[in-house]
């Protein structure tokens, strides 16, 4: 099973288990402010975004209750957007370290399931990676040297 580990980036102070259980919790992301995860778990039987407080883990709460993964914040903490097969939902949340829900909404269905994505620190742009299309692929033209024929008169 996985696991979230914190590694402090100081010598002398050893790895340790932020959330460990006998299901899995991947996908760990700190809010903006650093007083937060959020993270995908399956205890639930299916994977489900969870945040908690950081560092010491305590205030947990399920954001989603029919499934989601990959969860990424917006710069300014206040909105977790994750992955649902093919859509893309945004939750609003209140400040990182009161772990308040708002709202919640699909923001788009990308018609086929994405493989990863991510967000732009305003929320307004996402980069997905979704599957290569299979028909058959184009012929390209490739030029050479066409500075040098531009300039030729």
């Amino acid at each position: 099973r996985d696991d979230l580990w914190i590694l402090p980036l100081v010598e002398g102070i050893a790895e340790r288990p932020y959330a460990a259980a006998a299901f899995n919790q991947i996908h760990g992301v700190f809010a903006p402010n650093g007083r937060a995860i959020a993270y995908a778990s399956d205890e639930s039987g299916q994977f489900d975004i969870y945040i908690d407080t950081f560092p010491k883990p305590g205030a947990r709460i399920r954001v989603t209750t029919a499934g989601g993964t990959e969860p990424r914040w917006r710069g300014d903490g206040r909105e977790i957007y994750f992955r649902r097969g093919s859509e893309i939902h945004v939750v609003a949340i209140g400040e990182a370290d009161t772990l308040e829900i708002r709202s919640s909404e699909r923001i788009f269905d990308a018609g086929v399931t994405i493989r990863s994505y991510d967000v732009s620190p305003d929320g307004k742009r996402f980069l997905l990676n979704l599957p290569a299309s299979s028909a058959a692929p184009r012929a390209s033209t490739l030029v050479v040297n066409w500075d040098a024929r531009a300039t030729r008169k």
